[in-house]
């Protein structure tokens, strides 16, 4: 059977798992022992390939001559790139590629926070990542009531036409007990970036209004001051959690490793 018939069959297969270890399973249907070894060395300065994780997706490109490239996700924002050239191989870093749309997410509180994010088909992240903001302004334990609101105008990351994750929170405002309360994204010239509020002032203080961590507490109104009611877990989203992929066609072919790493 001919390569390039044999490659359009295994396009045509569903994406399966192989073991995460890159020597020499994983590389062996495209390269010998020797060329392995080669290309191993060629990662060490870069990112060893003893530290790859299980889960994380790579993608093996076919050129004519068999191996051309490996991509592996180191995570969400940066992949491994090992390109063969006239020399051998070539290892770099290199950012992931995202659509980026800034969207306004807002809501009307009636329970907690976690579950009118999830009643907005919106990722508990997101709530988690709006009470770090206010977290010296606000005791999101103890001082949220029926009917605070917030609004964020937030990044969303997307891959293939699908929704991956949060980028970074460009502004927030959220109403507690009717005062509002705001937050702007800066970055100085030093390149540190923090949130003020409209004043030109941070949004940081001395002392946190929660001592304890609101990821682990999901509150309940009360119409006076009470002691916070310890519940376990946030409430799990409704919508379904998708993980990160590259379409794998003619090419070049998709697997995610599902074993430790080299070690």
């Amino acid at each position: 059977m001919a390569k390039a018939q044999q490659q359009n069959i295994a396009d045509r297969l569903p994406k399966h798992y192989v073991p995460a270890d890159v020597e020499p399973r994983c590389l062996q249907e495209w390269l010998s022992p020797g060329e392995v070894y080669s290309l191993v060395n060629a990662c060490n300065a870069v990112y060893p390939l003893a530290r790859i994780r299980a889960g994380q997706p790579y993608v093996v490109f076919e050129d004519e001559t068999g191996f051309a490239k490996l991509e592996y996700e180191i995570n969400s924002d940066e992949k491994l790139v090992v390109c063969r050239d006239p020399a051998g191989y070539a290892a770099t870093l290199e950012p992931i590629e995202y659509d980026i749309q800034l969207a306004v997410v807002e809501g009307s509180i009636q329970s907690n926070l976690f579950a009118t994010m999830a009643e907005i088909d919106e990722s508990p992240t997101l709530a988690v990542r709006l009470a770090d903001i206010f977290a010296w302004e606000i005791n999101f334990i103890r001082d949220i009531q029926p009917n605070d609101s917030f609004r964020v105008l937030v990044e969303k990351r997307r891959r293939d036409g699908e929704f991956h994750s949060y980028g970074k929170i460009k502004a927030a405002a959220f109403t507690n007990q009717n005062v509002v309360f705001e937050a702007y994204a800066f970055t100085d010239d030093s390149g540190a970036a923090d949130y003020y509020n409209a004043n030109g002032e941070s949004v940081k203080r001395a002392f946190l209004k929660a001592p304890l961590s609101f990821t682990r507490i999901s509150s309940t109104f009360s119409p006076g001051p009470a002691a916070p009611d310890f519940k376990g877990d946030p409430p799990a989203p409704r919508h379904r959690l998708r993980r990160p992929h590259r379409h794998a066609g003619k090419g070049h072919r998709q697997r995610t490793s599902d074993l430790p790493g080299l070690g």
